[in-house]
């Protein structure tokens, strides 16, 4: 190898080791990178992007997780099997409850089967013990596909 070849190899991991220890790589500062002040953005934040699905939040204070076990229509309830969250087992479904997929698209109360996976959002009605649900996402249990050893 010449001595230019050797040169430019030591040069570049001169260069290199420095922007590993924190120099940027030739502005002349000595500071590390990490100890520079940094510029704040004053600008708006991001726009959301076209395609995103907007969640509406209630403010609820009650949260429940659970498999569907069975479905009233005529008393528009859900009774679950409850994985996590308030202490519950029977979902209210009101007129207003806004029930959405996985994919945030909306899901008419009459498609919820049971072995679906939701998450309700609402309030838990203190004479009933039901939670009544302002919101409600919906999850197939298994996802697409057969299910686990059929």
């Amino acid at each position: 190898m010449n001595r230019r070849a050797v040169a430019a190899l030591i040069a570049g991991a001169a260069l290199a080791a420095g922007v590993a220890c924190g120099d940027d790589g030739g502005d002349g500062d000595p500071t590390p990178v990490a100890t520079r002040p940094v510029a704040t953005r004053t600008s708006a934040p991001a726009a959301t992007p076209a395609n995103a699905t907007p969640r509406a939040t209630s403010g609820a204070a009650d949260e429940v997780t659970g498999i569907v076990g069975a479905v009233n229509a005529a008393a528009r309830t859900i009774e679950i099997t409850r994985t996590a969250g308030a202490d519950v087992q029977i979902v209210e479904v009101t007129p207003q409850t806004r029930i959405r997929g996985a994919t945030g698209a909306r899901v008419a109360f009459s498609e919820i089967r049971p072995s679906n996976r939701i998450i309700a959002r609402g309030s838990v009605d203190a004479s009933s013990g039901a939670l009544v649900a302002d919101e409600i996402d919906v999850q197939d249990a298994f996802g697409p596909g057969p299910a686990p050893g059929g």
